[in-house]
């Protein structure tokens, strides 16, 4: 499988106890990401830190960047950031994006 291959070249040291270093694991998350068309991460390089990105497309809805946001898990929870963060950005992205294409 080509996909598991380039993550096992790319997968590193284990920076925090959360830190996801399975290939398994992370190929399984890649595919959640492509399923709510948002990434996350928690606690994953420094403890309290939270942090999601969305894609921007282009007109064609090639994926050409993304939109990323940390935040402290002594301010805000997972559950915050997802439904009160993620869709703003999500819109807000989508329209100043196809806005200046």
């Amino acid at each position: 499988m080509k996909r598991a291959h380039f993550w096992k070249r790319l997968i590193g040291s284990m920076y925090a106890p959360s830190t996801i270093t399975n290939v398994d694991a992370i190929l399984r998350l890649l595919d959640q990401v492509r399923e709510r068309g948002f990434a996350s991460a928690y606690d994953e390089f420094f403890r309290t830190d939270m942090t999601i990105a969305v894609p921007l497309h282009n007109a064609h809805g090639r994926a050409i960047g993304a939109i990323n946001i940390s935040a402290s898990s002594m301010r805000w929870s997972p559950e915050q950031l997802e439904e009160q963060i993620v869709p703003l950005l999500i819109e807000n992205c989508t329209d100043d994006l196809e806005a200046s294409c």
